[in-house]
């Protein structure tokens, strides 16, 4: 007798991508379980392809890493050879997101110096007591650091992007 056919689920290259990609971002197994609510556990085994995620844990990793389900799924994201188009399109994608989240970061990091800067600046003004000058004193020495580091910062831009159009840091 003829037994019923058992639907087999196709295997998916889920694990391997999600090691992939976590080790791209430099995340530990234990750091990202925390980031997406899960437990280190469940990250070692998805990887391992023991188990697969539940359809929202599955979701919310496709969505950290910013990458669609049926490539996630389907496609070898990490593969051995270098000449992969799909590994070079994803750590090509890593990188211009990561470059356009540090401008983006490396701007609001500007509007605040600057905004900070008028309201010290109008704060010092009004200093009349030697007691807090010393702390006026440290202030001025976090406030040049800070210039510094976010000059270095559109420094790095302007340098790994020359050709594009960058907000002026006012030097």
């Amino acid at each position: 007798m003829i037994g019923k056919k058992k639907n087999i689920p196709k295997p998916t290259h889920f694990g391997k991508n999600l090691r992939f990609l976590r080790r791209l971002e430099g995340l530990t197994q234990s750091a990202f379980a925390e980031i997406i609510g899960i437990t280190r556990n469940s990250i070692a085994s998805y990887e391992n392809g023991m188990v697969e995620p539940s359809a929202h844990n599955f979701l919310r990793v496709c969505e950290y890493f910013n990458v669609d389900e049926k490539s996630m799924l389907e496609d070898i994201l990490s593969n051995q050879d270098d000449d992969s188009a799909k590994s070079k399109d994803v750590l090509v994608k890593y990188a211009e997101d990561s470059f356009q989240e540090f401008l983006k970061q490396t701007n609001e990091m500007t509007k605040v110096y600057e905004g900070y800067k008028v309201f010290y600046a109008m704060q010092k003004d009004k200093l009349t007591d030697d007691e807090n000058r010393d702390f006026y004193l440290i202030l001025d020495d976090l406030m040049t650091l800070l210039q510094s580091l976010i000059a270095e910062n559109w420094r790095l831009i302007k340098n790994v992007y020359p050709q594009q159009q960058v907000l002026d840091d006012d030097e």
